[in-house]
């Protein structure tokens, strides 16, 4: 066996680990076991800069799809405003026309008043004129 372990497989690392007992060189299994923890950890590495990246992955998802809803929100906000304001506008027009209709109903019912106390002083003229 050579002293450059890492084209060999974790299996077997493994069985040099577990003969040191019955190996006639037991530096070998010392660096056997070397290799294997520093797979490990460069494997533990790799699946903790993947988990990491997968996260910010989920999290920028996330802030992305907050700042879509806010975005969707504020639209929402402005459009019902605007739709407020049109019937707000539409509904000072129709109290405008009623207090102008209102307006011409008071001047006509006074005209009416008007009248009918120029018909009821007429009656009386003409009924003091007919008697002497």
């Amino acid at each position: 066996m050579t002293d450059d372990m890492s084209s060999w497989t974790d299996e077997a690392l493994e069985i040099a680990v577990a003969n040191v007992r019955w190996t006639t060189d037991p530096s070998q299994a010392g660096k056997a076991a070397a290799e294997l923890t520093r797979r490990r950890r460069a494997f533990e590495l790799e699946r903790n800069a993947s988990r990491r990246k997968h996260e910010d992955e989920i999290f920028n998802a996330e802030s992305k799809r907050e700042a879509q809803r806010k975005l969707f929100e504020q639209a929402l906000a402005d459009k019902q405003m605007a739709h407020a304001t049109d019937l707000a506008d539409k509904e000072n027009k129709a109290a405008l026309s009623v207090a102008s209709a209102t307006k011409a109903a008071a001047c006509a019912a006074g005209f009416s008043a008007v009248g009918a106390i120029v018909a009821a002083a007429v009656a009386v003229i003409q009924l003091l004129g007919k008697h002497p």
